[in-house]
Formats: structure tokens, C-alpha cells, sequence
């Protein structure tokens, strides 16, 4: 609150409208029920847990969701890695596949390759959102 005041209800009203998220929503209600009838408090504490669940399970969703990005960029590094590398394990090779047109389109096909990958990896990681 930027300024103090006794409307303690009003106050969790505008916190309330702040965030958006149904649990959050649930505790702001019970804390105003509360405010009337202190025997209600009781019902704070399991939301509080089930937020804290949701803060759980949403870090392993994100560690779990991550991990094809992590997959996706190593084998992007080592797919165009493997171009300078090649430089200086066999000249003739690299030559071969930087002039001719066998090794254009076998380039083509990489760039192609990382572009749809990526694309699907973007799609895979999509944060994802509680639902009851």
C-alpha cells in the first residue's frame, strides 16, 4: 500500500485484483472471511501449503521443460561445430563442402534442420499454467 489507512478489506481487495492467479485469489478471500470471524483462520494455512505445492511443482515443470532446450542447443553446437573442425582435420573435405553444390545442399539441409528444431523446440517449452 502506498498509504496507510483502516480499510484493511479494501486494501486486500486491490492486492487481490493484482495477481492473477486463482489460488492467490482463494487466500486474499479467506484473509478478508477472516476479518469477520476469527475462527475462519484456520483456513489459511492450506492455501498457503497449496501455493507452496504449486511453487514446487512449477519449479520442476520448468527444470523439465528446459531440458529439450538444452538438448536442442548442444546439438546445435555440435552440428555447426563440427563445419570449423572439419577445416582443420581435412581441407579437401571442407573445401568440397563449402564450393560444390553436393555440399551447398548438404549445408542447405543443416540450416534447414536447425530451423525446424528450433521451431519445435520453441513449442515444447511453452510455460505452462495451473489449472485446478
Amino acid at each position: 500500500m502506498k498509504l496507510i489507512h483502516a480499510n484493511l478489506r479494501l486494501a486486500i481487495l486491490q492486492l487481490r485484483g493484482r495477481i492473477n492467479n486463482t489460488v492467490f485469489q482463494e487466500w486474499c478471500d479467506a484473509l478478508i472471511a477472516c476479518q469477520y470471524d476469527r475462527t475462519l483462520k484456520s483456513t489459511l494455512m492450506p492455501i498457503v501449503a497449496k501455493l507452496s505445492d504449486m511453487r514446487v511443482v512449477s519449479a520442476e515443470l520448468d527444470y523439465l521443460l528446459y531440458e529439450p532446450l538444452k538438448e536442442y542447443l548442444t546439438m546445435a553446437i555440435l552440428l555447426v561445430g563440427n563445419i570449423p573442425i572439419l577445416y582443420f582435420l581435412n581441407h579437401d573435405w571442407f573445401h568440397t563442402l563449402t564450393t560444390s553444390t553436393p555440399g551447398h545442399v548438404v549445408l542447405s539441409i543443416c540450416a534447414l534442420t536447425l530451423f525446424v528444431s528450433l521451431a519445435a523446440v520453441i513449442r515444447f517449452t511453452r510455460p505452462l499454467e495451473y489449472k485446478r
